[in-house]
């Protein structure tokens, strides 16, 4: 590998490890039920209380109200 192949690798995962690293904060006001998958029709894994800071990395507005 030549230095551009090594410096081109080096900056792509640079860049995927940033993207990764890009969860946003939030605050959950009141408690919150965290689920093992999306909907409530998955169990309860715990519940997060009101008034905590939590990190989001993905969301969709899909099934929100």
């Amino acid at each position: 590998m030549n230095f551009a192949q090594i410096a081109a690798c080096g900056a792509a995962l640079m860049a995927l490890s940033v993207e990764c690293a890009a969860a946003a904060p939030a605050l959950a006001v009141h408690d919150v039920n965290m689920r093992q998958g999306p909907g409530t029709n998955y169990p309860v894994v715990t519940t997060i209380p009101g008034g905590s800071n939590v990190e989001v990395s993905h969301c969709s507005a899909s099934g929100a109200r």
